[in-house]
């Protein structure tokens, strides 16, 4: 080989090989936080990973947020999977988990356990008072969120009735919901979110009886001109594999 296609060859590899030390931030939903935490924390240990640092803060700047993080950093967090209008600004996705979605009730609601008919009976505003579905004598306070919210978003897929969803508040993010049925304000409330995080918050899940167990699909997202970064192929790579896969086990996740 000549010199200048030594040359050549040794430019391109310097020119899509990550810089040794470089830190890299990925923003996103709060939603996908700990399953985004989980991976890179294993990825890191990788040898295509080595020397890079990976920060996945806690605070939420939502999917779109993390789609737009992208203009400027390698990945983003995502809540849901790319809708065809993101695909279309030029963006992949690497899904990396479906994460168990679950509701929640207040502390004085009496309720431990509802079928889907009667989830739907609540959130669609044909049952007011928690009486009748074997909890105490009181109003039903039904909060949700926006309508792009991720965890929504994917309840609007399998669980139809949601289209009719009557809200009493609606949020326009998770602490807020959280503050919210933790407070006085909350005690005879319903609503909804991934299991990790209502869980993490402390608050009161209850069991949903039937064969439907919803799920919302989490992950990662870069722009396709990254495509052939190394890091990006790795990580695609790792999101497919047996290691990634145990490691959703022991966390109690379910692969894509």
């Amino acid at each position: 080989m000549s010199h200048k296609g030594l040359l050549a060859v040794l430019l391109s590899v310097i020119l899509v090989a990550p810089a040794f030390g470089e830190t890299h931030v990925i923003a996103g939903a709060g939603t996908s936080t700990q399953v985004v935490q989980l991976f890179f924390t294993h990825f890191a240990q990788l040898p295509q990973a080595q020397g890079q640092e990976f920060i996945v803060p806690d605070i939420s700047v939502k999917h779109g947020g993390g789609v737009k993080s992208t203009e400027s950093n390698l990945f983003g967090r995502t809540g849901r999977p790319l809708s065809s209008e993101e695909r279309q600004q030029g963006k992949e996705e690497i899904l990396l988990a479906k994460a168990p979605i679950a509701f929640c009730v207040g502390s004085a609601t009496g309720v431990r356990a509802l079928s889907v008919k009667q989830l739907e009976k609540v959130f669609t505003g044909q049952v007011a008072n928690w009486k009748d579905i074997g909890g105490r004598d009181a109003q039903i306070v039904v909060i949700g969120r926006e309508r792009t919210e991720s965890v929504l978003s994917e309840l609007l897929q399998e669980l139809p009735f949601f289209e009719r969803a009557k809200f009493n508040i609606v949020f326009d993010n998770d602490n807020q919901v959280i503050e919210f049925m933790k407070s006085p304000a909350g005690q005879y409330a319903i609503t909804f979110g991934a299991r990790s995080s209502l869980e993490a918050a402390e608050l009161k899940t209850i069991d949903l009886t039937g064969e439907v167990q919803p799920g919302v699909r989490l992950g990662l997202v870069y722009d396709k001109k990254n495509s052939d970064q190394p890091l990006v192929r790795a990580a695609v790579g790792y999101a497919h594999s047996e290691g990634w896969r145990k490691q959703l086990a022991a966390a109690g996740l379910q692969p894509v």
